[in-house]
């Protein structure tokens, strides 16, 4: 795995598999339990969100 970022082709392949077909659930939904902060963005408690792992 060190040359990992000599072989972009290769990681675009397989990410984009990931993406077709992922190996885990990833569209599974959360509810903000108490305000927040996130990159300067407000999240209000209550909101309903989906993590993106791209």
């Amino acid at each position: 795995m060190d040359d990992k970022e000599a072989l972009p082709y290769l990681n675009a392949v397989v990410r984009e598999v990931q993406r077709w077909a992922p190996i885990a659930p990833t569209g599974v939904s959360h509810r903000v339990t108490e305000y927040d902060v996130y990159e300067g963005y407000f999240i209000p408690k209550g909101t309903t969100v989906i993590a993106n792992f791209c």
